[in-house]
């Protein structure tokens, strides 16, 4: 099993306003549901393996700080389920790195029975192939980043 950390205050308060605009005026497209349980959110994708946003620009300070070789995939999601938390289905990516970069403080997330609440400019960092599972709020924003890092020599 692997690990995961916390880290509060990750962007400083410059790169922190600049992340605060682009997710106050991103395009945002509706998704049906991420796993069964869902209902459905609204998404940005900033990259994947079949899309580059024009907005990528604006996410890649996160880059050097997660120390990133390799993007696979970077999200925004605003959760607009209503006032109740809502769970995800508990997941675990390919082993590659995962961080979840929250911009306000609903929600959280559930890491191997640790309850992690949001906050604005927190980071989990974790390995992906660790279970995690979202718990939602209205109108949380999350960044979900999925990456590959070098490796260690």
């Amino acid at each position: 099993m692997g690990t995961y950390s916390v880290v509060d205050n990750f962007l400083n308060s410059v790169e922190y306003q600049v992340i605060d605009f682009v997710l106050h005026n991103l395009p945002w497209y509706l998704q049906e549901t991420q796993c069964d349980t869902d209902s459905p959110y609204l998404a940005h994708t900033f990259y994947s393996k079949d899309h580059v946003s024009d907005k990528l620009d604006a996410v890649n300070m996160f880059k050097d700080r997660l120390l990133a070789e390799r993007w696979l995939n970077v999200r925004a999601n605003l959760y607009m389920g209503g006032t109740n938390q809502m769970h995800r289905d508990v997941f675990s990516d390919k082993d590659h790195k995962t961080a979840v970069y929250y911009h306000n403080e609903k929600g959280g997330l559930n890491i191997c029975g640790d309850f992690i609440p949001a906050k604005p400019n927190r980071v989990v960092l974790l390995d992906s192939t660790i279970e995690h599972q979202g718990v939602h709020d209205f109108k949380k924003i999350v960044i979900n980043f999925n990456y590959d890092i070098p490796p260690h020599t």
